[in-house]
């Protein structure tokens, strides 16, 4: 198991995935997005370790499949049309029917917004496809969101893309001082302003999972 699917193992229960892990570890560029490791395993009930600034190089679609399977953890994954925490009816992995532009996404796969809202199952590619769209848009927020994000160490760029994906462009960007701490590459204050936020507490564990990568930086 390589040092990142450890970091996963310790806030999440088990590696995303140990062979996928281990390519990410020796991969090619793309994005500028990829992960770093720890040194060492840090114990579960203690706050995890420094994290190295070394960025092993991947490619865009090994991170967007890594990060398919990290932000499915936190949002689950649901056929049938749920109410997110917010209460806005979704489906799939988090997405929101309410969304803009939503019907015309849904069309594209032979759906219609009033069928899931009546019921209608979802199918694995169906939900897959949006899923892989909406992680690569996440990814593009969160590259927009801060000047030096490609300098970043890659667990504070999985933070980011993870709360993209949660929150949206708009919702993100009121992140004013989250913003500010990362651009001076203040992980600790980053952390703090994750937790006085209305965010931290609409979302349950995962927030609290993200804040301990970011003060793990």
């Amino acid at each position: 198991m390589n040092n990142f699917d450890e970091l996963m193992e310790q806030y999440y229960g088990e590696p995303i995935d140990e062979g996928l892990g281990k390519t990410l570890a020796q991969g090619a560029l793309g994005l500028g997005l990829a992960f770093s490791p720890i040194a060492g395993q840090a114990d579960a009930k203690k706050e995890p370790q420094r994290i190295e600034q070394k960025v092993p190089k991947i490619s865009s679609m090994q991170f967007i499949n890594y990060m398919k399977k990290f932000i499915e953890r936190n949002e689950g994954r649901e056929y049938k049309v749920y109410n997110d925490t917010r209460g806005n009816p979704s489906v799939g992995v988090g997405f929101n029917l309410n969304r803009p532009g939503a019907e015309k996404t849904l069309a594209k796969l032979g759906l219609k917004k009033e069928d899931i809202l009546n019921g209608q199952k979802l199918k694995d590619f169906q939900i897959d496809l949006l899923l892989t769209q909406d992680v690569a848009q996440a990814a593009k927020i969160a590259n927009r969101f801060v000047k030096n994000y490609d300098e970043l160490p890659n667990p504070a760029k999985i933070v980011l893309v993870d709360m993209s994906f949660n929150l949206g462009e708009g919702k993100l960007n009121e992140f004013k001082k989250l913003k500010a701490a990362i651009e001076k590459e203040d992980f600790d204050t980053a952390a703090k302003e994750m937790v006085n936020s209305n965010w931290f507490g609409q979302v349950g564990d995962r927030s609290k999972k993200l804040v301990r990568i970011m003060k793990g930086l």
